[in-house]
């Protein structure tokens, strides 16, 4: 799987306290929920994911920007779904 291109590139990560992060709604991509159950279940790397079912007019279960902003910079790299799915499948 590609993934694991990718989180070989863990070991050049520089003071970061995250491999990765995956910040998403499940509702928006059917592979947005592969993709954190694939995450959260691994032992292979350390991934900060935070997930919502689905976007809605309230603020509660979000994570505000100053947060987003956090978790961003201490992370190796983000994950993206999209480019995922895409890869999984070919």
């Amino acid at each position: 799987m590609n993934l694991w291109f990718i989180f070989q590139k863990k070991k050049q990560k520089k003071n970061r306290q995250y491999d990765c992060n995956l910040i998403v709604s499940l509702d928006t991509s059917p592979s947005r929920k592969l993709l954190a159950d694939i995450v959260r279940n691994s032992t292979e790397f350390n991934c900060f994911v935070h997930t919502i079912e689905a976007w809605s007019g309230s603020f509660q279960g979000y994570i505000g920007p100053e947060e987003y902003k956090a978790k961003l910079l201490q992370s190796s790299f983000t994950l993206s779904p999209r480019f995922f799915f895409f890869w999984i499948f070919i």
